[in-house]
């Protein structure tokens, strides 16, 4: 009976474990062809099992969901901030040592740079509210600065 049970235990953690993988090779597949959709789509449905996932697939999906959701400059406030929460946990996953932290720090200067660039436009052009949550946004991403 012990031994059943056992099966069926691995056989389940297994299927997890392939679902994760399949999701997340659909979103990197969207994301590398610009449909950051349907790359959300595919990081919603895996985000349910990443919980019991290893650091090496926690990591792998904070990256892609970060990238899904910076869609390379063109989401939301709200999309922006969550990628930016996204990207602060792939470095804290790895501590800056593993194979997506090098890859997060050129997301986050190009973020900086384009958060930087949106908000001084909206400074010149007297539209404040932008500007300043262009800014704070910078500020987020980079406090020492």
């Amino acid at each position: 009976m012990k031994k059943q049970i056992t099966i069926a235990l691995a056989l389940l953690v297994g299927s997890f474990s392939f679902a994760q993988k399949n999701e997340l090779k659909a979103a990197e597949k969207a994301i590398k062809s610009n449909n950051y959709a349907e790359a959300k789509s595919a990081i919603n449905s895996a985000e349910s099992l990443i919980a019991s996932a290893d650091d090496k697939t926690k990591a792998q999906f904070y990256f892609l969901k970060g990238q899904a959701l910076y869609a390379n400059g063109a989401g939301s406030n709200k999309d922006m901030d969550s990628a930016i929460e996204s990207f602060n946990k792939v470095w804290q996953i790895e501590a800056g040592k593993g194979k997506y932290s090098g890859q997060v720090e050129e997301l986050k200067s190009e973020m900086l740079n384009n958060f930087l660039t949106k908000a001084y436009a909206a400074l010149e052009s007297k539209n404040y509210a932008v500007s300043s949550n262009g800014f704070e946004k910078a500020y987020r991403m980079s406090p020492k600065d």
